[in-house]
């Protein structure tokens, strides 16, 4: 047989015996794990076929093992068993291993019991402790749903733990809503504090007015526009600004 013919006779045979051992569970056990065939996984070095078990499927993975019990079972002592929901339940979670209780009903023990709504209360999503919540304008208070006493110049706020929030120009005080003043060279301010407004450029808050910001020689308003920054290079020492350090 000539040299050529002889070469490519050794290459095909060697291509055969690569693809045969490829394709054996057990061709790359020794590489360390992670390429049996799928249906096998890796004992001892070598690849031994995986026993799964009635109700269980075969994952990707070679490691652990190998299999996962299907939807609406659950591992028990390495079998799947079905996850039997009580009545007024179905069958819950990423994997359908749990049972949740429908909408009105509350999971106590292995049972799912009715809730037990009280006067002015509507049935609440199934992550709710109590199963229900109190209709708009009411507030829970010892088991039951109670009527927001809303005062003047304010509205039903469930943000709110008193249940209602003053209107815009108003601010709490106890039980009522009193109105803002505004001093002079302030206006209404839409974030909540202590005096409800804020002073113009060039004026900041004095008790509950608004006073001229007195700005030092080689100074200048700062970017809030109440309170005053040195001009470089001085420095702020207490109410004027000075050089050096």
């Amino acid at each position: 047989m000539r040299p050529t013919v002889r070469f490519l006779a050794s290459c095909v045979a060697g291509l055969l015996w690569f693809a045969t051992c490829a394709m054996s569970p057990a061709a790359s056990a020794d590489s360390g794990g992670g390429n049996c065939a799928k249906g096998f996984r890796t004992v001892d070095g070598t690849c031994q076929p995986i026993a799964v078990p009635d109700n269980a499927y075969l994952t990707e993975r070679d490691f652990g093992r190998g299999w996962e019990c299907q939807y609406g079972h659950r591992l028990v002592d390495e079998t799947c068993r079905p996850v039997v929901p009580p009545a007024h339940g179905f069958v819950s979670g990423f994997s359908g291993d749990q049972w949740s209780c429908d909408r009105t009903y509350l999971q106590k023990g292995d049972r799912c019991v009715a809730v037990e709504l009280p006067a002015n209360a509507v049935p609440a999503n199934r992550y709710s402790s109590s199963g229900w919540t109190c209709e708009r304008g009411y507030q829970e208070n010892a088991g039951r749903c109670e009527r927001i006493a809303v005062p003047a110049n304010a509205y039903l706020d469930s943000r709110s733990p008193t249940g209602w929030a003053c209107e815009r120009g108003y601010q709490p005080s106890a039980d009522r809503c009193q109105r803002i003043v505004i001093p002079p060279n302030g206006y209404l301010s839409s974030a909540y504090g202590m005096t409800g407004f804020e002073c113009e450029r060039g004026f900041r808050t004095s008790g509950s007015g608004c006073a001229a910001i007195a700005i030092p020689a080689n100074a200048h308003l700062d970017n809030s526009g109440n309170d005053w920054d040195c001009n470089r290079p001085y420095r702020r020492q207490q109410d004027r600004c000075r050089l050096g350090p």
